[in-house]
């Protein structure tokens, strides 16, 4: 009967484990990819040290708020497809949405204020690098992730 008891709290605990250490998996995984953008921008662009020291703190600061935007978009439609499933009153669906376009327009604002930042502090070669190697990196990333 120990024994027993023993493998129930066991298991007991290896889900708690994997219940609260999921959203730190998310955090990382969302920071490792940040990180490799970064350094992929930084190698692209050819940065002087100069520039890496203007342009990483805008990188940083749009990536934290960025982080924090996505959860809230997923969030929001998580909400959107619970709401569905469960046949709700179009008023009730049609909040749901503006939830998740409002969520779509904050993504929207922040990538263009980091676009503004970036812009102001590269001359004009490196920005057109910038947009080209943006575009690059996430359809590469998708590639990837289909795969």
């Amino acid at each position: 009967m120990k024994k027993y008891l023993w493998s129930i709290i066991i298991v007991l605990l290896l889900f708690t484990k994997v219940a609260i250490s999921e959203p730190y998996i998310k955090q990382k995984r969302f920071k490792d990819f940040e990180t490799l953008r970064i350094l992929r921008l930084s190698q692209e662009l050819e940065l002087s040290e100069e520039e890496i020291r203007k342009v990483m703190p805008v990188f940083q600061k749009y990536s934290e708020e960025r982080r924090l935007l996505l959860f809230e978009y997923r969030k929001a439609l998580m909400e959107l497809e619970e709401a569905l499933q469960k046949e709700p009153k179009s008023d009730i669906l049609m909040s749901r949405i503006l939830q998740v376009e409002t969520c779509m327009k904050k993504l929207d604002k922040n990538r263009w204020n980091e676009w503004e930042e970036i812009k102001a502090l590269l001359p004009i070669q490196k920005q057109a690098r910038y947009l080209l190697f943006q575009d690059m990196f996430f359809r590469e990333i998708l590639r990837f992730h289909k795969q």
